[in-house]
């Protein structure tokens, strides 16, 4: 009939890869009788973020600061930010040793350099403040700071990297507008002593009106710096509106 043999072996391949799928589907389905199906669907992620991580280290700075604030969700949100924070050091690590990425270290890097010595130290130090759990918890969230400038390093890395953190910002923002608009605020951070007319404290998807405030103060001047460097107009005015979001959200959480 005219039919090339290429598409029967491509056929072929197909069918095999089908296969494939079907038993691991039919392995993960029986491992739902001793696992629950989360922990599963959570192990699967993972993987697939590991290998995420491996290929391409950049993208975990840029989860990092993207997703930070939704942290909140996970039982432990500084281990689970740490643990992505040290995979991406290792696959940096990986890649620098395999020629495939480089390093620049600067007079401001010795000085951050220094300070991640002294917070280390601080949890070996008799007298230091926390335990040797919260010095290496704090040590490796510090390590951001040298993948960030390792590895956001192109023009296009560093626009991926601000509409992300900029976008995440707003959307918190927002969730913490809606909590004022809907009378949803937090009422168990007011001192009714002294503010007793305040009607309410927005956390959004924080658990501390305080540490919201925090984020967004840190975000939002790099969103003003973004609308005011930018040369596209329409990324002026919409990095205009999410700094106004963030502003009026951070005057509602009364910090």
């Amino acid at each position: 009939f005219g039919i090339p043999a290429v598409t029967f072996e491509k056929r072929t391949l197909e069918i095999k890869y089908h296969s494939i799928s079907v038993i691991i589907g039919l392995v993960l389905g029986v491992l739902t009788f001793f696992v629950r199906p989360a922990y599963i669907l959570i192990c699967l992620a993972t993987l697939v973020l590991l290998g995420l991580l491996m290929s391409y280290p950049e993208a975990g700075v840029i989860l990092a600061i993207a997703f930070v604030p939704f942290l909140g969700m996970a039982k432990h949100p500084s281990i689970t930010l740490a643990f992505l924070v040290v995979m991406t050091a290792f696959s940096y690590l990986v890649k620098l040793l395999r020629g495939k990425r480089v390093i620049k270290f600067e007079i401001l890097d010795l000085f951050v350099l220094f300070f991640w010595g002294v917070v280390l130290l601080s949890g070996i130090t008799p007298g230091g403040v926390g335990g040797m759990n919260e010095a290496v918890l704090s040590a490796g969230l510090i390590l951001v700071y040298f993948l960030a400038a390792n590895l956001v390093r192109s023009r296009n890395w560093l626009n991926v990297t601000l509409a992300l953190c900029i976008a995440s910002a707003t959307l918190t923002s927002f969730i913490g507008l809606s909590e004022h608009l809907f009378g949803l605020s937090q009422l168990d951070w007011i001192d009714s002593s002294v503010f007793s007319g305040i009607a309410g404290r927005v956390t959004s998807v924080f658990d501390n009106p305080n540490v919201l405030a925090a984020y967004l103060i840190i975000v939002f001047p790099v969103t003003v710096a973004v609308c005011f460097y930018h040369k596209d107009r329409s990324v002026k005015l919409l990095c205009g509106l999410c700094a106004s979001i963030m502003l009026l959200c951070i005057v509602f959480t009364w910090s």
